[in-house]
């Protein structure tokens, strides 16, 4: 892809026209990375006009960033059936989509750019607060809801908000990750949002899906938050208790993620302080393994859960 696109770029300089090429990958900071990219792949194709060309890029077009924010769960067979019955045709592509949808995009654009706004899209300055919004709120979220749902014996993330636990913890979590946002978004809307679309029967998100992965997801989606809130000197027990949830699914759990076995190994032949901290190093968190209090934490609030279930986290 980014050959064609790189390809065509080189054809669109021989008009010396502006540019604006759009991502909707969903990663952070997708409108550098796809630069970054493309740039690359020009100065190691050996073309003679590469640095002309790499020039025209440099000043004449422009790679906006974007959020898609949608919960897109894996399609299943059901899926398939249900959108061949609907449409008449199969559809082996077929994707279900819940019915809340925003994009937000960096308002950067080279050239006149279409009226999204007229049908609901987001042009910003800065995309940034929204990525960072909806990876730690969303994102957060659904991690957190499927190590405690998993082991509560739910199967989907509808099936967590109609137990009684859930909302107070989703709400607790999301009051305190708030604090580390930017000023200026409306997080109290878009946690009211997450409930209702999280409660959404018709989406059938696998908790075993969210947990994929998870010793990647928990690095992206929790410690940054953490850190920031413990350097600027405030508590985190929801943050603490999520690592805490996680660390026990770890334990618990049926793992499908690139680390299973070095977490395993955490796990086999220490007391749980330890295997706390050898977990916290595979997670990308060294300064919070030598932090005895907070392993401490995270140990105590492993036992409250196996004693308490997912509430003893409030």
């Amino acid at each position: 892809m980014v050959g064609q696109l790189a390809f065509g770029l080189r054809a669109r300089r021989a008009l010396d026209a502006p540019l604006s090429v759009v991502c909707c990958d969903n990663m952070a900071d997708n409108g550098r990375v796809l630069e970054r990219l493309v740039r690359e792949f020009v100065q190691a194709s050996g073309r003679p006009d590469a640095d002309r060309l790499l020039d025209w890029i440099a000043t004449r077009v422009a790679f906006p960033s974007t959020v898609v924010d949608r919960i897109v769960p894996a399609t299943t067979g059901a899926d398939r059936d249900a959108a061949s019955a609907v449409l008449g045709v199969r559809d082996e592509g077929a994707v279900v989509g819940e019915p809340f949808t925003q994009w937000v995009l960096q308002d950067t654009f080279a050239t006149d750019r279409p009226r999204w706004e007229d049908t609901g899209a987001l042009f910003v300055p800065d995309v940034a607060p929204y990525q960072r919004m909806k990876l730690r709120l969303l994102n957060g979220a659904h991690t957190l809801l499927s190590c405690l749902g998993l082991v509560d014996g739910r199967e989907t993330v509808a099936d967590a908000l109609a137990a009684p636990w859930c909302e107070p913890v989703l709400r607790a979590y999301a009051a305190e990750v708030a604090g580390t946002l930017p000023a200026g978004l409306d997080t109290g809307a878009y946690v009211d949002s997450l409930v209702a679309r999280f409660a959404n029967p018709a989406m059938r998100h696998l908790l075993r899906q969210i947990a994929t992965d998870g010793s990647l997801k928990v690095a992206e989606r929790w410690l940054p938050p953490l850190r920031g809130l413990r350097a600027a000197g405030h508590p985190a027990p929801m943050l603490t208790g999520a690592l805490a949830a996680w660390v026990r699914h770890t334990r618990d759990g049926d793992l499908d993620d690139p680390m299973a076995d070095r977490i395993r190994a955490a796990w086999a032949g220490g007391g749980p302080a330890s295997s706390a901290r050898g977990l916290l190093v595979l997670f990308g968190a060294p300064d919070l393994a030598e932090d005895a209090e907070c392993v401490a934490a995270i140990v105590e609030r492993v036992a409250a859960l196996d004693a308490g279930g997912p509430s003893a986290l409030l």
